[in-house]
């Protein structure tokens, strides 16, 4: 299964990006990306299995800064899943 975190002032172009690489379910965050807790990010990788593949349109729609993203990523390479960026 391909997970995607996703904004919700995501663009249709995303939409139909994501849709395209077969995302089977998209995680939408309905809070500010500045907020700590992203309940749907948390979700995302807690729901990984080895395989799955993660693909976000941007870094920003992930994470807001470079240390948060690497152990993010480290998280979803503990479950066994790959990590796919867009751009």
């Amino acid at each position: 299964m391909r997970g995607s975190p996703a904004k919700i002032s995501t663009s249709m172009l995303s939409w139909q990006f994501l849709e395209a690489a077969g995302a089977g379910r998209v995680f939408a965050e309905k809070v500010s990306g500045t907020r700590p807790a992203r309940p749907d990010r948390e979700r995302l990788i807690d729901q990984l299995r080895p395989g799955d593949v993660v693909i976000v349109t941007k870094y920003d729609r992930l994470s807001r800064s470079l240390h948060d993203l690497l152990g993010i990523v480290a998280r979803i390479q503990a479950a066994g899943a790959g990590f796919l960026e867009s751009e």
